[in-house]
């Protein structure tokens, strides 16, 4: 049992008549799971699954996890710097001369 009071129950999505506490669901379904080998993984989170394709391919469309994976069409672009525009640093790097370095013409 769930040591939170206020911890929900959910339904096994394999098997309907399993009830398990939030807090224990995601051990559930690695070890249910191994029961139903046939099932289909959810792209952007894997505690969801589902027993058929169409089910699975419904989710992908509407699954509340999908603006954690991709951050670029759900945030705004006021929310902060986008991966593009951060600068990387590198301390030990050299500066690259392109009138030194010619690498086509050390194959020549």
């Amino acid at each position: 049992m769930s040591d939170d009071i206020r911890d929900t129950v959910l339904q096994c999505p394999f098997n309907p008549s399993h009830v398990i506490w939030k807090s224990r669901l995601q051990r559930h379904i690695i070890k249910c799971s191994q029961n139903y080998p046939n099932h289909f993984v959810c792209h952007f989170n894997a505690l969801h699954r589902f027993l058929t394709r169409e089910e699975q391919v419904t989710h992908t469309f509407i699954c509340p996890d999908m603006k954690f994976t991709q951050p670029w069409r759900y945030g705004s672009p006021d929310e902060g710097r986008s991966v593009i525009s951060t600068p990387i640093f590198t301390p030990n790097a050299k500066a690259f001369n392109m009138e030194i370095e010619n690498w086509s013409a050390e194959y020549e």
